[in-house]
């Protein structure tokens, strides 16, 4: 079904002050607690007592951290728990938030409120953002969630290969909110008539756009594999890999070898690098789409396990498909990777640097392939591919550099 523009405006909700409140003040009885146990023992026990009991408390102050913490229990996402509200008592007598797994680069640690207020926010966009909305609408909002799904718009426009034309920002911008794109033609090369929303373009496999606006994305992953110490082939041949079972006539190639690299022992690594997009070419999302992120990454490294079955296989290197999503989410394996190169290229460094570095190396190389690949999607959406940017040829800037900072202070959508 069509999306109408009563789809307007639904792919960017910000947070709402007065929807993550009583998750604020949770979190700040939550972190008050320890501290009256060590301060003021008795007082704080009487706290406990009160907020354990299943009576409304007689404090107007407690009473309404009972019901924020009913809410959050109520709102706890039982299909996919990652975190439970610890007991009040639990809470008084030390317990702390986890700890995150796997930190972004210049993430913090994370106190109760983030996970607090993480429960409301997904709670929100599962039963309120999400069920009104057509099945391509959800599957493109999902498509622009995850990690690093809107470094395009929050990089640092410090060099050319981070900068967006007003037009593509525009353009990126109009996606994200479901708003109609900038005039263009009418009709798709495979003669299709063209939607205002630039889904068809998005996916369409005639029309010759997904190998046009690959193209800058190859190429930023070249660099991005040189920067970190890579020696970089393009466009390599199965038949001229010496692989077992490819015959000397199979025509089949990858994008991106790098050899050179400390990771998976030293292996070279054979990529593949691929945009898709959740919504296919007709406007119908795919399978699971609409209700399950990164559904259109998982079926496009299908679809490559099954196109290259020898490079899996091999025991002669690695193979790793870098899949994105056009509305911005990566897949697991392209946020490892990116980690590991950044990891590997800070051993340079002075050890007390290595983490700074490693932080600074990775959002260098997040906003280079960010911007490389919304930017090529954006110009394909309104043909601006005659001046399409074909990733920027240049060297890795010096660690002071990187460190101190390339450009101005302010990201191109600066967070007041």
């Amino acid at each position: 079904m069509a999306p109408s523009a009563g789809d307007a405006a639904v792919g960017v909700t910000p947070r709402n002050a007065r929807r993550t409140s009583p998750a604020a003040y949770w979190a700040a009885i939550a972190d008050a607690l320890p501290v009256l146990q060590d301060k003021l023992k008795p007082l704080a026990e009487y706290a406990v007592a009160e907020l354990d009991n299943p009576q409304p408390a007689h404090s107007a102050g407690l009473r309404a951290a009972q019901e924020a913490a009913a809410l959050l229990d109520a709102e706890r996402d039982i299909s996919r728990p990652t975190w439970s509200r610890p007991s009040w008592s639990a809470v008084a007598a030390g317990e702390r938030p986890p700890e995150p797994t796997e930190a972004e680069p210049g993430e913090w640690k994370h106190g109760w409120q983030y996970y607090a207020s993480s429960t409301r926010e997904t709670y929100h966009q599962k039963h309120r953002v999400l069920p009104p909305r057509f099945r391509n609408a959800r599957a493109l909002i999902l498509s622009q969630s995850g990690p690093k799904s809107g470094r395009a718009l929050t990089a640092l426009p410090t060099s050319e290969e981070t900068q967006l034309k007003p037009l593509r920002l525009n353009v990126i911008l109009r996606r994200r909110l479901r708003l109609r794109l900038p005039f263009g033609q009418r009709f798709c090369r495979c003669g299709a008539e063209l939607d205002p929303y630039g889904d068809h373009l998005a996916a369409c496999p005639k029309s010759g756009l997904l190998k046009r606006r690959a193209m800058p994305q190859e190429r930023t992953w070249r660099r991005i594999f040189t920067e970190a110490g890579a020696v970089v082939q393009k466009n390599q041949k199965l038949a001229d890999m010496k692989l077992a079972g490819v015959s000397p006539m199979d025509d089949r190639q990858v994008e991106i070898m790098a050899t050179g690299l400390p990771l998976y022992q030293g292996l070279p690594l054979v990529c593949d690098a691929s945009l898709v997009s959740p919504v296919k070419a007709n406007g119908i999302p795919r399978p699971r789409a609409a209700h399950e992120p990164g559904i259109a990454i998982a079926n496009i490294e299908d679809v490559k396990a099954t196109t290259y079955p020898e490079l899996v296989s091999s025991t002669q290197c690695k193979f790793l498909v870098l899949a994105g999503e056009v509305g911005g989410r990566w897949s697991a394996t392209t946020c490892r990777l990116l980690r590991d190169l950044a990891a590997a290229k800070s051993q340079n460094a002075a050890p007390r640097l290595r983490k700074s570095a490693a932080f600074a190396w990775e959002n260098r190389w997040w906003s280079m392939i960010s911007v490389a690949t919304q930017n090529a999607l954006a110009a394909t959406l309104v043909d601006d591919a005659p001046h399409m940017l074909h990733a920027w040829e240049g060297t890795a800037p010096p660690l002071g550099i990187l460190l101190h900072g390339e450009a101005p202070a302010e990201s191109r959508l600066p967070l007041r």
